[in-house]
């Protein structure tokens, strides 16, 4: 079995502890090994606030990466058992994924992660040029707020919707309302009215039909262009890049956008409708 911490097509959604926990216990008891695909491990340890010890002691087998979040150029780590991580040795040999040498890599990935969970060095030294990971989930969520707050002055709080509500990790799913014709466009008056502060790189696609919990929220509709459903969704990261913006910039960038936003059924892809008037 596999658990995904977090779940990136959820939003970065995170699994509740105590359900780990219980998943884990399930698991042993009936003989069901356990592996994590923790390429964003990082992100989830900050929400559960225990050690990442603890987290993986309740896998048979953890994978996790250097570039995601860390940063660095490439890198990835799979731990367990001693048979099980001879099995993968042997199985990178044999697809030919064995490089002539990882020194330099593996230099690179030691000194970002250091820097992003704030570890000594053989010296002693603390970097802090690097945001942790803590810093990144309160200042997304502190974002998230604002883009909240600045829908709500716009009048086109119907129009967002945030996948979870409240972000769990450094990354949250946000979906806009309207084709992605039509929300691009707005994007791109947007980013050259605010001399080139943007709210996303690129959407992602339509995304969910459904969202848990979010009453009304239906992206089962087409709007006629072929170009998806009633939503469309971009993933909204925290890091290096943009953890240093002010709230004025933030505020300014998603208000700048939501204005020109049109509303849901005002673009030049609705069909209007047809009213039988009787004579």
């Amino acid at each position: 079995m596999v658990i995904e911490l977090p779940q990136r097509m959820n939003g970065g959604g995170i699994i509740p502890w105590e359900e780990l926990k219980q998943v884990s216990e399930l698991c042993r008891k009936k003989g069901v090994r356990l592996h994590c695909d923790g390429a964003r491990i990082w992100e989830a340890q900050p929400f559960y606030e225990v050690p990442f010890s603890e987290i993986a002691a309740l896998f048979d087998s953890v994978y996790i990466s250097f570039y995601k979040g860390i940063g660095a150029w490439n890198g990835a780590m799979v731990m367990g058992s001693e048979r099980f991580v001879g099995q993968v040795r042997s199985l990178l040999k044999a697809t030919g994924f064995n490089l002539f040498t990882r020194g330099p890599f593996a230099l690179h990935c030691e000194m970002k992660l250091r820097k992003c969970l704030e570890l000594p060095s053989a010296q002693g030294h603390v970097p802090t040029s690097h945001p942790s990971f803590a810093s990144r989930l309160k200042r997304l969520r502190e974002m998230v707020g604002i883009a909240k707050a600045a829908a709500d002055s716009c009048g086109k709080r119907s129009a967002i919707q945030f996948e979870p509500e409240v972000p769990q990790g450094a990354l949250v799913h946000c979906y806009l309302r309207g084709s992605a014709e039509l929300i691009d466009a707005a994007h791109s008056r947007a980013i050259q009215s605010e001399g080139g502060l943007r709210v996303y790189s690129h959407l992602r696609g339509p995304g969910w039909h459904k969202l848990e919990g979010v009453e009304g929220f239906d992206n089962t509709r087409q709007h006629g262009n072929a170009l998806g459903g009633e939503w469309h969704y971009f993933e909204w990261n925290c890091g290096e890049g943009n953890i240093a913006l002010s709230d004025a910039e933030v505020s300014r960038a998603w208000t700048a956008f939501l204005n020109e936003l049109p509303e849901p059924d005002s673009g030049p892809d609705r069909v209007p409708k047809l009213s039988l008037i009787h004579i």
